[in-house]
C-alpha cells in the first residue's frame, strides 16, 4: 500500500471508530490512578487582542496525575507580565483559572504567567494575538483534520511524531493571507503547548490554540465542542466558520451559527447542512470563490437555514478534480 493510500485509509471511518475506543480506554484505565503521583502544572492561555478595546489574559494552576488526567487548584496567585512588566495579579478560582482584565492600549507580542508561594514557582508564556473585527475567523479542528495523529505520542511523548494532513499546512497557508485563524480539539488544555509546537515544525501559520478545561471532553466531543465555540463566538463574533472532519464538528458549528466545512475522503453524510470536501487541495477554492459570502454572517444563515435548496447562490461549494463536492442536507442512514 503506498503513502496516499495509507493515508486514506488512515481518515477512513474504522479510524475514527478505533481513536473513539482508545479514547474511553485511555480515560477508564485512569481512574485506577491514585493522587498521591499528582503534580502542579501552569497553564497560560492564548489571547486575541484589540487595541482599542480592554481584553483578558487568563492561565490555569492544576493538578496533574498520570499525565492526562487534571484538576484545578483553587486560590493561587498567580503573577501577569508583558515586556518583563507586572501588568496583574489574580487567583484562581475553583477551576483554577486565575484572569485579569487589561485596559486599552495595552498590548505587546506575549505574555508571562507565573505562580508564587511555592517550593518550585511555575511559569508559562502565551501569545497575544492581534486580531482584526471585520475579518473572518476560522475555527480549525486539530486531530484527523489537519493531524493524522499518534495518540500515544500525543498524551505520553513530545507530541511532535504525528504527521500532518497531506495539504492541510499549505491550505492553511493560503487562508491565513485573507481569514484568521484558530486551532481547536476536545483535547485536554495541558496540550497546548506540544500542539503549538507541532503546528511550528510543520509550517502551520499561527494562530491561538483552545482547548476545554475537561479532560473528560474527548468522550462527548460534540457537546464539549460546542460548549467551546460557543464562549469563542461570545468574545469574538466574527468566527464564523469551522473546519472539522466529523459529526461533531458540524453539531458544534451549527450549534453555534457556524458554517461547518468538513475535510474527509469518506464523504461521509450529515443531518445537518455542511459543505464537504475530500482533501486540503480543493479548501482554498472554495474560501477564494465564496469571499464576499463568508465575510457575511446574515448569508451564512440563510445558507445554514436553506442549504442547497437556497435560491440565492450565496456559497458555492468548490469544484473537486474527480468526482464534485456536494452541499449535504440528508439524513444519515
Amino acid at each position: 500500500m503506498g503513502r496516499q493510500e495509507l493515508e486514506s485509509a488512515r481518515k477512513g471511518p474504522w479510524r475514527t471508530a478505533m481513536v473513539r475506543i482508545f479514547e474511553i480506554i485511555t480515560v477508564c484505565a485512569g481512574f485506577a490512578v491514585l493522587p498521591g503521583c499528582a503534580r502542579t502544572i501552569l497553564i497560560a492561555e492564548d489571547a486575541v487582542v484589540r487595541p482599542d478595546r480592554p481584553h483578558e489574559l487568563a492561565a490555569y494552576v492544576d493538578k496533574q496525575w498520570l499525565v492526562v488526567f487534571t484538576s484545578g487548584v483553587p486560590g493561587r496567585e498567580v503573577q501577569f507580565l508583558i515586556d518583563e512588566k507586572e501588568v496583574g495579579r489574580a487567583r484562581t478560582n475553583k477551576q483554577g483559572r486565575a484572569r485579569i482584565t487589561l485596559k486599552p492600549g495595552v498590548t505587546g507580542e506575549s505574555f508571562i504567567a507565573r505562580t508564587h508561594g511555592d517550593i518550585r514557582n511555575l511559569q508559562e508564556r502565551a501569545t497575544l494575538f492581534g486580531w482584526d473585527p471585520n475579518r473572518t475567523a476560522i475555527a480549525v479542528d486539530v486531530d484527523e483534520t489537519i493531524s493524522l495523529t499518534n495518540y500515544l505520542n500525543v498524551i505520553w511523548g513530545d507530541g511532535l511524531v504525528s504527521r500532518p494532513v497531506k495539504g492541510s499546512p499549505e491550505a492553511l497557508r493560503s487562508l491565513a493571507k485573507n481569514y484568521q485563524l484558530l486551532y481547536y480539539s476536545a483535547r485536554p488544555r495541558f496540550m497546548i503547548r506540544r500542539t503549538h509546537e507541532w503546528l511550528e515544525k510543520y509550517g502551520f501559520p499561527p494562530g491561538p490554540v483552545v482547548f476545554p478545561s475537561d479532560f473528560t471532553a474527548a468522550l462527548r466531543q460534540s457537546s464539549a465542542k460546542a460548549e467551546l465555540l460557543a464562549s469563542l463566538r461570545e468574545k469574538w463574533p466574527n468566527l464564523r466558520i469551522g473546519i472539522g472532519d466529523k459529526h461533531a464538528d458540524v453539531d458544534a458549528c451549527i450549534a453555534n451559527d457556524m458554517l461547518p466545512v468538513i475535510v474527509n475522503g469518506a464523504r461521509p453524510k450529515f443531518r445537518k447542512n455542511a459543505i464537504v470536501v475530500a482533501g486540503w487541495e480543493s479548501v482554498p477554492k472554495f474560501f477564494d470563490m465564496n469571499r464576499g459570502s463568508l465575510n457575511d454572517d446574515r448569508r451564512i444563515a440563510s445558507f445554514l437555514a436553506n442549504g442547497n435548496r437556497s435560491a440565492s447562490g450565496d456559497i458555492i461549494p468548490p469544484p473537486e478534480p474527480a468526482e464534485p463536492t456536494r452541499v449535504v442536507a440528508a439524513k444519515t442512514k
